[in-house]
């Protein structure tokens, strides 16, 4: 816990397949990990932070100019969804750091989706959060791709198989729109279109993995 908020739960936006990412490529990364995190988590609205080392353009660079016009493509894109930045960690996650660096902002404090500038800064701080904070990374997660589809570390280990695969069938599951109360499936629902529950008792993408025995 982190002031008194739970953050056992995070999504970490990157991008595996390169290195160099422009302002589009951000803006769907951003998009597609918030769906991710409707997909696995139910209810609880995504609040994605699109970090740097700058918050709110209080430090120049390509960088930060980068990630802000990748928040204005996100906007423009997807303005029902709760994306912002450019904001550093501390501000993306620290109610008291993000009154003082981004009191405006919609997504500061509070962000549970955190998409970094590159793949070095994602794969560093998620293995650094890994390693030094002893939670459990899961992934990588592909998105962006028709069917649920996952990738794994070299370095993963046997738990982590079963998470992975866990994750992967809780997307399918969710993806079809599986019924609790008769154990069958409704129509197939779009990437980016999921709904987490219904009237006739549609699992949440959370549920789901509590009974797969997956910690989301």
């Amino acid at each position: 816990k982190l002031n008194g908020m739970n953050y056992s739960t995070f999504i970490n936006g990157l991008k595996k397949a390169g290195i160099d990412l422009n302002r589009k490529m951000l803006s769907e990364i951003a998009i597609a990990s918030a769906h991710s995190w409707s997909t696995f988590m139910g209810n609880v609205e995504p609040h994605v932070a699109m970090l740097s080392y700058s918050t709110m353009g209080s430090a120049g660079g390509e960088v930060a100019k980068k990630v802000q016009e990748a928040v204005k493509f996100c906007k423009e894109k997807a303005p029902e969804l709760a994306i912002d930045g450019d904001l550093q960690l501390d501000a993306a996650i620290v109610p008291t750091v993000a009154q003082l660096k981004a009191p405006g902002s919609s997504v500061a404090g509070k962000a549970n989706v955190l998409v970094f500038p590159d793949l070095e800064a994602g794969n560093i701080g998620y293995k650094l959060v890994q390693r030094f904070a002893g939670a459990d990374a899961y992934g990588p997660i592909l998105q962006g791709i028709a069917k649920p589809v996952n990738d794994l570390s070299r370095g993963c280990s046997a738990d982590d198989i079963v998470g992975v695969v866990a994750i992967t069938a809780v997307a399918h599951f969710v993806r079809r729109g599986f019924h609790a109360s008769c154990g069958k499936f409704s129509e197939l629902y779009p990437v980016g279109s999921l709904p987490l529950r219904c009237n006739q008792g549609i699992w949440s993408g959370r549920r789901l993995g509590y009974e797969l025995g997956l910690k989301i």
